[in-house]
């Protein structure tokens, strides 16, 4: 009986601490983990998974308490039902690290995924003219020069690294009126922005940042 009357004031407490009802548990503010695990131990309901994620910036975290064996992942990060973006959103905010919204394939509902969201492939477009970020000018990358046309720019290849999840860019540049040259290596993280290193051909374990975004 004592048992019982115990676990009824830690549910009646929980009520009170409880942020957010989820589809299939409960947030509830904690201290530590070792707290969100007792709190797992004693709830009414069954409770076979307590997961503890700390606050950004502040020592108490946030209990994340599962009906379920264990809570439901995608791609192995940890993905909570819930019925809006609006929501995830909120629960980004409490929780204080990143999560992305993927909308259900039927109806309004969808997941709230912890993690960054995926990188789809891209190609930037180099038929534009690019602006560099350290003053080297513009770069004009189909007719080959960047900042005057007295110094020239040659892509050798470009792929896509599935690995790194950007686009790689690797050349050459040169001048017309000197013997100056050397190449360049640079990584797209968006089909808008750039960085990377170039050097010289004399130098090739010197390099210097060059980042730039096309206009």
């Amino acid at each position: 009986m004592r048992k019982l009357v115990n676990i009824l004031i830690t549910f009646l407490a929980l009520l009170v601490s409880i942020d957010h009802v989820l589809a299939q548990g409960l947030l509830i503010k904690t201290k530590d983990h070792d707290e969100c695990t007792k709190l797992c131990n004693e709830m009414v309901f069954n409770c076979n998974a307590g997961i503890w994620t700390k606050t950004k910036n502040k020592e108490e975290g946030w209990c994340l308490l599962w009906q379920n064996s264990k809570p439901p992942t995608i791609n192995s990060s940890l993905a909570i039902y819930m019925p809006s973006e609006t929501e995830c959103e909120g629960l980004k905010k409490r929780l204080g690290g990143q999560f992305w919204w993927k909308k259900d394939d039927i109806g309004l509902n969808g997941w709230c995924i912890e993690g960054k969201p995926p990188v789809s492939k891209f190609k930037p477009d180099l038929s534009k003219v690019w602006k560099s970020n350290q003053g080297y000018g513009e770069i004009h990358w189909v007719q080959g020069w960047y900042g005057d046309k007295t110094k020239t720019i040659t892509i050798n290849n470009q792929y896509w690294d599935n690995s790194e999840k950007k686009y790689v860019v690797e050349g050459k540049w040169g001048r017309t009126k000197s013997s100056s040259n050397g190449g360049f290596k640079f990584l797209f993280d968006s089909p808008n922005s750039f960085s990377g290193k170039w050097w010289y051909s004399t130098k090739p374990t010197s390099k210097n940042n060059w980042s730039g975004k096309s206009k």
